[in-house]
């Protein structure tokens, strides 16, 4: 079972409170994957969002059949991906693969959805850390994109 420790221990959801933390909590559940494992495919139907919790994952995009490029490697505890399950189309943006044995919580995106609905002030903070994050992978990306060009 998760518990609102487990998510106490991620940078995302540290400073939302205990009460948030025990709701989304209740939502959670735990998935391991071994090296090399795929835990969703680019275009994939976005119903999870994850948090990791052991290992790490590179976030890629297709080249060509059969070839990817890394675009990012997570391997922070407690870091957030899959925000796609949130936001429409709801369909994932990227693949993500295994790079080691991996550890995640998935939280089901209709049902967070649900209880953002419920409560409009919980959705609002949280969707306000993912707007952040995102800002964030994308200065990351551009910042990364530019030195290779340069």
């Amino acid at each position: 079972m998760v518990t609102s420790e487990d998510l106490k221990a991620s940078s995302f959801f540290k400073d939302l409170p205990d009460t948030y933390l025990g709701k989304i909590a209740e939502l959670c559940s735990e998935e391991e994957f071994q090296a090399q494992d795929i835990i969703v495919n680019e275009d994939d139907e976005a119903n999870k969002l994850f948090i990791l919790m052991e290992g790490s994952i590179a976030i890629q995009l297709p080249l060509k059949k059969y070839h990817y490029v890394i675009i990012s490697t997570l391997e922070e505890k407690g870091v957030l991906f899959g925000w796609s399950s949130l936001v429409e189309p709801k369909r994932y943006s990227a693949a993500v693969k295994c790079l080691d044995k991996t550890k995640v919580l998935s939280l089901r995106g209709k049902e967070l959805e649900k209880l953002f609905k419920d409560d409009p002030v919980m959705g609002m903070a949280f969707m306000k850390k993912v707007a952040n994050l995102i800002d964030q992978r994308l200065i990351s990306m551009r910042n990364r994109l530019v030195s290779t060009i340069s």
